[in-house]
């Protein structure tokens, strides 16, 4: 919930706060506000959509971040089905990454997939190693 400002008709100068609910971008005021003859000025409704474009998911937040600042990621079993739709998301975000991969129990088919589904550019910054990692 959002709140918009003074109500109309607050006695004593102290003010009562309406509040409005913000559903998919558009605020309502509440069927009794209205029926009372309390409005909301365009400025009010223009400082609420602004603040309402302000919040951002953490997902929108570190994809935001990783646009400004692309870095090389690895990824183990990269030809497995999550490593390649991890792969997928991380080239969708123009990151490079360099992947490894034994095959024993991932597909090239899967890499394929991936390549068909991002652009050329971004399959550009992608490296593939064949291999296992050993500690």
């Amino acid at each position: 919930m959002n709140t918009t400002g003074p109500g109309a008709g607050a006695a004593g100068g102290g003010g009562s706060w309406l509040m409005a609910r913000e559903v998919a971008g558009v605020f309502r005021i509440p069927q009794a506000a209205r029926q009372s003859g309390f409005s909301i000025s365009a400025r009010t409704l223009r400082v609420l959509r602004g603040f309402s474009h302000h919040r951002m998911t953490a997902y929108a937040r570190l994809r935001q971040e990783l646009a400004a600042e692309p870095r090389t990621w690895l990824i183990t079993g990269v030809a497995g089905f999550i490593g390649s739709h991890l792969l997928e998301a991380l080239l969708a975000l123009d990151q490079r990454v360099t992947g490894l991969d034994n095959l024993s129990t991932g597909a090239p088919r899967n890499l394929d997939d991936v390549r068909s589904h991002v652009s050329p550019e971004q399959w550009d910054r992608f490296t593939f190693q064949e291999g296992r990692s050993r500690t």
